[in-house]
């Protein structure tokens, strides 16, 4: 299995090192248990076999939370046409 990467939200440490064990597998898509060499903490992670096709970049979740943040109604986001 590949190493994953990100660092430990506990600890800070580099995952590369974690120890890594397949839980479910179902087509492109596996269930891990990930579990942390620095400080032992375990949790589950999702991977898939093909990157993302359309990801979006942290910039537009900011864009996109501005935008919900200044509208008072669903009209304002997707036009006067358009009523809840």
């Amino acid at each position: 299995m590949d190493a994953i990467s990100g660092s430990c939200s506990q600890c800070g440490a580099s995952l590369e090192r974690a120890v890594v064990r397949e839980v479910r597998h179902y087509d492109e898509t596996r269930l891990m248990q990930v579990t942390c060499a620095g400080c032992e903490q375990s949790f589950f992670a999702v991977a898939t076999e093909k990157p993302r096709a359309n990801a979006i970049s942290f910039e537009e979740v900011i864009v996109a939370a501005r935008a919900l943040d200044q509208v008072r109604s669903l009209s304002q986001l997707f036009g006067p046409g358009f009523a809840a």
